[in-house]
């Protein structure tokens, strides 16, 4: 498998970042897994807040905690728009890790191509 391809799949199917750190671009990888797991502490943050919020008001209330009326109550909670721009900043993330993972690996591919260290191709010859 070529390592254009290969960082490009672990940076988006594994973690954002790694796929940078599985292609010797430490720098890189480091940033993108920090910024990441901060948006993701954010998101996970913000949305326990919210459960808890929830459960609090359906106790005060008197009312039995079920999940139909935990979920109900969750999809009319407001949206936050400081939640949708780190959700937004998140994605951004995931694709920008992915297209720079496939571009440092094309360029280590060529690299590789150049300086004669890359595997030779498979022959058909009996």
């Amino acid at each position: 498998m070529k390592k254009s391809l290969k960082g490009a799949l672990l940076s988006a199917l594994v973690y954002p970042g790694v796929g940078q750190l599985w292609l010797r671009c430490y720098l890189r990888g480091i940033a993108l897994i920090v910024l990441v797991s901060a948006c993701l502490a954010f998101i996970v943050r913000k949305a326990g807040q919210q459960a808890f919020a929830i459960l609090e008001r359906m106790e005060s209330e008197g009312s039995s905690v079920d999940m139909v009326a935990l979920l109900k109550s969750a999809s009319r909670a407001p949206d936050d728009a400081t939640s949708n721009r780190i959700s937004a900043l998140l994605l951004l993330c995931w694709i920008i890790g992915t297209v720079d993972a496939y571009l440092a690996g094309k360029k280590k591919d060529r690299a590789e191509h150049a300086s004669g260290s890359a595997r030779p191709a498979k022959t058909l010859d009996k």
